[in-house]
């Protein structure tokens, strides 16, 4: 490992143990997070271009607007957790002593693949995304792959070899049968992309290679019986054991 690369992974985890540390009554201003992110982020990116395989593919963080106070000023728990999830990914990746290979640190050659179906809850495709990586699987999640000037249904065909598709179903869009007379009764489902792509991976790896995680207030789909549906309130994480399960099942973990 060259001296550069220990230095940057210094730096990383100095930062980590800072956000860590910072005082629980403090921590909410949004400055000092934000240039804390950005600092991480682009220590990463460094990490990759020095050829650290660790750091190869990782997401970056980014705060979206839910991460916010309804003032835009200060982080909002949501945020805080969500920043702490991927932090922990981050120190996994470094920590866990089955990933050393030769004289440094190199990702697990991962033999699977999952596809992440997803609609706009980042907060929720996060935590899942992390969930997968900790069990020794490599997530596929369309945004993070290359155009090459591909329409969406492209994309997916190009990166859907895979061994397992989770389908993320979250609140996102509201409907409702079509009632002639009186108002319909709304109630909250997933984005049509996403039922789309949960067809489409049905079809293509077959039932028993999916899994529907699923936002407990989500409408479950109609007429999609035989898939697993693993609910959940607030975190992805309270599905990690049942979906462990599934994924043994399956043949993709011990």
């Amino acid at each position: 490992m060259s001296s550069q690369i220990k230095s940057l992974r210094f730096k990383l985890n100095s930062l980590i143990q800072q956000i860590e540390t910072f005082p629980q009554g403090e921590w909410k201003r949004v400055e000092i997070f934000e240039n804390w992110v950005d600092d991480i982020n682009q220590t990463v990116k460094n990490l990759e271009k020095l050829g650290d395989d660790t750091f190869i593919g990782i997401p970056l963080f980014k705060f979206v607007p839910t991460h916010y106070s309804q003032s835009c000023k200060t982080i909002n728990d949501r945020g805080y957790e969500a920043l702490k999830i991927h932090l922990n990914m981050i120190k996994q990746l470094i920590d866990n002593p089955t990933i050393i290979k030769n004289t440094g640190f190199k990702r697990q050659d991962t033999k699977h693949k999952v596809f992440l179906v997803h609609g706009k809850d980042n907060n929720a495709k996060a935590e899942l995304e992390s969930l997968i990586y900790r069990v020794g699987l490599e997530p596929v999640v369309l945004h993070r792959q290359a155009n090459l000037g591909k329409t969406i249904i492209e994309k997916v065909e190009k990166y859907s070899e895979v061994d397992y598709a989770v389908v993320l179903l979250t609140p996102d869009d509201v409907g409702a049968l079509f009632v002639k007379d009186g108002f319909p009764d709304l109630k909250p489902r997933a984005r049509q992309n996403v039922l789309f792509e949960l067809g489409y991976f049905c079809g293509l790896l077959g039932r028993s290679k999916v899994s529907c995680i699923m936002k407990s207030t989500v409408e479950k789909p109609s007429d999609i019986d035989g898939i697993v549906y693993l609910p959940y309130s607030n975190c992805v994480d309270e599905i990690e054991y049942d979906l462990r399960l599934e994924l043994k099942e399956a043949g993709l973990i011990d």
